[in-house]
């Protein structure tokens, strides 16, 4: 009973640490992505505001779909990239959280760029939510 207890708790708390920090990216107030677990050393909400400054950056600019691409650069970890310059990391916790792998959660988040980042590159930049 009480190895019962133990494991409950223990998956409780570790869903906790998934759902705990949330970080959201937006491009002209548009839900771009939402993060969900430390990774790389830095919160959800951090590597959020590290994203949207990248794309504050970046907006400006006319984006097309095929300026973002996607570079798997281990089982553990996949780049979305635009115009060749790093977005967003993708690493294994990330994944785990959305219950794929990175290389499958990274084509998901770069195609909704791909989506998004053309219709809004000329107008507003990301804000904070």
């Amino acid at each position: 009973m009480l190895k019962v207890i133990m494991v409950v708790l223990v998956s409780l708390l570790s869903l906790g640490a998934f759902a705990e920090d949330k970080g959201v990216v937006l491009a002209a107030g548009e839900q771009v992505l939402v993060l969900r677990t430390t990774e790389f050393g830095l919160s959800a909400s951090a590597r959020a505001d590290v994203i949207s400054e990248r794309l504050r950056t970046a907006i400006g600019e006319p984006i097309k779909a095929s300026d973002i691409t996607v570079r798997a650069v281990s089982r553990v970890r996949a780049d979305i990239l635009l115009k060749g310059t790093l977005l967003i990391a993708i690493g294994a916790n990330e994944a785990k959280a959305h219950k794929a792998n990175v290389l499958s959660l990274a084509d998901v988040w770069a195609q909704r760029c791909k989506d998004i980042l053309p219709k809004v590159c000329a107008g507003d930049t990301p804000t904070k939510p």
